[in-house]
């Protein structure tokens, strides 16, 4: 009858099926009622038995949306432990209380980019990337294209393929990393200089260190004003630099 009245074939395999499933329902939710202090999973039960289908969908509607949230929360938890781990030194375990996290929250960028960096100092890059990309992708969903955030992401990525030593790669994504930072932050800002730094890096490692040496005197008239020139961040794009010079004096 039900079927009917939406319109839907009664056939036979179908009502085969729904009849599974009603059996499994009824026998998850007895299981439920019993196992549960909640006793909306019992009005849920009754409900369901007396064919009220519409009220024991609610109540579980309502079960399923805090359950949710307890996961949330254990998501969080999950994230906080694989911080401390990493604080710890201990990347393995950190990798592990991430990729949790991830499994109980899998749309959360934070979570899916700290599993990346995990895998990073792990040495194991592959993976770094893969999880890279998925939080650029929802990073891109979440905050759209030129948030700060999503810029992270993609330096991570330059990051991670760098460390494959795949120069061009790296540039790709350290390069949309610089141009969404400028758009956000301007030119003169700290955050922009390293992006700059990071593809000085990547320019330097293919040779190219006439380009190398722009990005890092950019990166450098930047950081000497707005952190000093004592600055570890200032002190280590001087050196750079100087490397960069160096080299290309080499090379000729």
């Amino acid at each position: 009858i039900q079927l009917a009245k939406k319109g839907i074939e009664a056939k036979q395999q179908l009502i085969d099926e729904l009849e599974k499933k009603n059996q499994e329902l009824k026998k998850a939710l007895l299981k439920r009622s019993r196992t549960t202090k909640d006793k909306r999973a019992e009005e849920a039960l009754v409900a369901f038995k007396a064919g009220d289908y519409e009220k024991a969908r609610e109540l579980f509607e309502t079960l399923r949306k805090e359950e949710k949230e307890k996961e949330r929360e254990h998501a969080e938890t999950a994230y906080n432990l694989g911080n401390v781990y990493f604080v710890e030194l201990d990347f393995s375990k950190a990798l592990d209380a991430y990729l949790d996290a991830v499994r109980l929250a899998p749309d959360n960028s934070t979570y899916l980019n700290e599993a990346g960096i995990s895998f990073y100092t792990l040495a194991q890059y592959d993976k770094a990337i893969e999880y890279f990309e998925k939080a650029l992708k929802s990073g891109i969903k979440t905050f759209g294209e030129d948030h700060p955030q999503v810029a992270i992401y993609r330096n991570n990525l330059g990051m991670a393929w760098y460390a494959k030593g795949e120069y061009g790669k790296a540039i790709e994504y350290y390069e949309k990393a610089l141009k969404s930072g400028i758009k956000t932050f301007g030119e003169d800002h700290p955050q922009v200089a390293i992006y700059r730094n990071n593809l000085g890096g990547a320019w330097r490692a293919k040779g190219e260190y006439g380009k190398a040496i722009e990005y890092y005197e950019k990166a450098l008239s930047v950081l000497s004003v707005k952190l000093g020139n004592e600055h570890p961040d200032t002190k280590l794009i001087e050196t750079n630099l100087s490397l960069a010079k160096k080299e290309k004096l080499e090379s000729k």
